[in-house]
């Protein structure tokens, strides 16, 4: 009966020490040595973050009272279970931005026959990614005889919000080259996606597939972290103005009979044919073409 009365004094005393804690008065953390652990799920639907607070039953402890550090900025506390360890709990963010762990026990230690003694839950904040770090500040620790334990904490965790997805949002302005050109990412937009809804315009990626050695369709990949999305553009010979992969006299003619006709064109024809790059199609790229086929300039 006395060490009963003993356990509940304890229980009274945590309490205390709760209320203490939610008005932002706290003991240090002690030096660095487990006792403690936490462990970070994968993100959910909706962008939801599962964190899962561990005692070390080997210990014996009788009760402690810790408190959970994060980066309100980056995830929003939702709600939390404690587990039936046989004691009493409470759970309560503080007005610091961390959350009060309190938990004593009338039984012979606690028991958490593995599990977690508490699940806390998160919901990643709208327009947040990056990576964001949990810690766990152990304030106070006692025994299953009421003393002290110092020197518990628990190694810190580290969420990492990564692209759920990309996004073209335009394709580069320049869908035609002529074998040999580079490629032009003027105009190219590519959103990535986070969970939670966030949303960002890259300014760096990686990009693949552009060979302009031969004609014919070429697909660009545009990639960042494990994401993909890709484009298309079209490579051409040099002065084949019909597309059949030969510049050749029929081809001048073409050229020639536009520039006395004047007939509107396509934006690949256009292309095709403007073979000096000015914006018309005249008797300059006549010329051109006439010293294209000569070997006067090269392709």
């Amino acid at each position: 009966m006395t060490r009963f009365r003993k356990r509940f004094a304890g229980i009274a005393a945590f309490l205390l020490l709760f209320s203490l804690l939610c008005c932002g008065c706290f003991l240090s953390a002690g030096a660095a040595d487990n006792g403690f652990s936490l462990s970070v799920g994968s993100i959910e639907d909706g962008g939801m973050i599962r964190l899962r607070v561990y005692a070390e039953g080997g210990r014996h402890l009788g009760g402690f009272s810790l408190l959970l550090h994060y980066d309100d900025t980056f995830l929003r506390y939702e709600s939390s279970t404690v587990s039936d360890c046989g004691g009493v709990a409470y759970v309560a963010p503080t007005e610091n931005g961390s959350i009060a762990l309190t938990f004593a026990t009338i039984q012979e230690d606690i028991q958490t026959n593995g599990e977690p003694f508490c699940e806390l839950m998160f919901q990643i904040a709208e327009g947040a990614f990056g990576t964001a770090e949990l810690s766990l500040e152990v304030c106070e620790a006692i025994d299953t005889n009421d003393n002290p334990i110092g020197g518990l904490t628990a190694d810190p965790v580290y969420i990492t919000v990564s692209q759920t997805a990309l996004t073209l949002e335009n394709a580069p302005t320049q869908k035609y080259y002529f074998c040999g050109d580079a490629l032009n990412t003027d105009g190219l937009r590519v959103t990535a996606t986070y969970p939670g809804g966030a949303q960002e315009v890259l300014s760096e990626y990686a990009l693949s597939g552009f060979q302009s050695d031969v004609p014919g369709v070429a697909t660009v990949t545009v990639r960042s972290g494990k994401n993909r999305v890709s484009f298309q553009v079209l490579i051409v010979l040099k002065g084949d103005v019909d597309a059949d992969e030969d510049a050749d006299r029929d081809d001048y003619m073409l050229i020639a009979r536009q520039s006395a006709e004047r007939a509107s064109l396509s934006e690949e024809a256009q292309f095709r044919m403007d073979l000096n790059g000015d914006g018309a199609v005249d008797g300059f790229d006549t010329m051109y073409e006439d010293l294209l086929l000569d070997g006067r300039i090269a392709e």
